[in-house]
């Protein structure tokens, strides 16, 4: 992979061929500005690496903060980030952090996101990475019931569990931080003791009446009927995947990396390939 100075051509870039957007090139490139360089992946920056911050300090990475490349984030000390802007010159790019926070999905109140969220032990509790992992694993594909509120609630998706999960952290982290980390529909003994104590009781679903996987490749079937469209931003976090044989897996990213489908089917895609349903006693 080979640094050129920005401003100059692109080591690729997207050319339209009998009505298809298609990338001609290199998929990997950095260009550098002064101290500071940048990752490209398929035409977009993914990384910046020695930047400059308002205190003329420099960091040694700043990443992506959403799905779209828009806003980025630097790594604090104890562990939270900090959501900012980046302005990219021939000569510099710099960080400047933004009042904004990162967004989370909003959630209706009696909802079972919403006792999460109010409470103050579970919010402590998730301060500990490992308990937060495995909070976010016995929210997915599991079923609470709220005794207190008398309400049953499962999330429908594991991207919902994941975006819960960070939020309750309050440090700034988003659903990838979580998303896909193993341990998925799993209950351990330190969750389900805390969760107990707000009142929530897990309720394991029965097998679904069609095999996940055979849903997971109804889906692909579909996407792969979209018409392609410029490579995704948020697939440059998954690019590292990609191959081009035509295994479930090689589908999907091959669709994916034609912008045939939207960050969301690409994540219930996984869930439903990877998902295996609750045997119970």
């Amino acid at each position: 992979m080979k640094t050129i100075p920005y401003g100059n051509l692109p080591r690729g870039q997207f050319v339209e061929l009998n009505g298809v957007l298609r990338w001609d090139g290199e998929l990997f490139w950095s260009s550098s500005h002064g101290k500071a360089t940048a990752l490209w992946i398929a035409g977009h920056m993914v990384e910046a690496y020695n930047v400059l911050l308002p205190n003329n300090e420099r960091i040694e990475e700043v990443t992506p903060a959403d799905l779209f490349g828009r806003l980025w984030r630097i790594k604090n000390k104890d562990g939270s980030y900090t959501v900012g802007r980046l302005k990219i010159f021939g000569s510099e790019i710099s960080f400047q952090p933004a009042e904004q926070e990162t967004s989370y999905r909003t959630w209706q109140k009696p909802s079972l996101p919403d006792t999460i969220l109010s409470s103050a032990r579970l919010k402590e509790a998730a301060q500990t990475r490992s308990f937060a992992e495995q909070l976010y694993g016995a929210l997915c594909n599991v079923g609470w019931h709220d005794t207190k509120k008398r309400t049953a609630e499962i999330l429908s998706s594991w991207s919902m569990a994941a975006d819960v999960v960070a939020h309750l952290r309050g440090k700034n982290e988003n659903t990838l931080d979580f998303l896909f980390g193993g341990g998925e529909e799993v209950v351990t003994d330190q969750v389900l003791e805390a969760m107990k104590a707000e009142g929530l009781q897990p309720i394991y679903p029965p097998a679904p009446a069609k095999d996940p996987r055979e849903q997971a490749l109804e889906l692909l079937a579909e996407v792969e009927q979209q018409y392609p469209e410029k490579t995704p931003f948020w697939y440059t976090f998954y690019i590292t995947g990609y191959t081009t044989d035509d295994t479930p897996e090689g589908r999907v990213h091959k669709a994916a990396f034609a912008g045939r489908m939207t960050i969301d089917e690409w994540w219930k895609f996984w869930e439903l390939f990877s998902s295996e349903p609750y045997l119970q006693d």
